[in-house]
């Protein structure tokens, strides 16, 4: 799960919104409802790069501690 900062950056950068949607090969609506559910399609690898890049935040900040944990 994305920590609520994460979430709050995606959501208002549609240029990241789209870029992980792109990758994904799923449309922005799709990514929204992501962000709604917190689902697990966002912490992928391919997104967490992506968040990263476009956020400068770490993992630490983007991944809730509960997920740190377990990994």
């Amino acid at each position: 799960m994305l920590t609520q900062r994460a979430i709050n950056y995606i959501r208002l950068n549609e240029q990241l919104k789209g870029c992980i949607a792109d990758k994904s090969r799923v449309t922005a609506r799709t990514v929204n409802r992501w962000l709604s559910t917190n689902h697990v399609m966002l912490t992928t690898w391919q997104s967490l790069q992506i968040i990263r890049k476009f956020t400068g935040l770490t993992y630490e900040e983007i991944l809730d501690q509960k997920i740190l944990e377990q990994s």
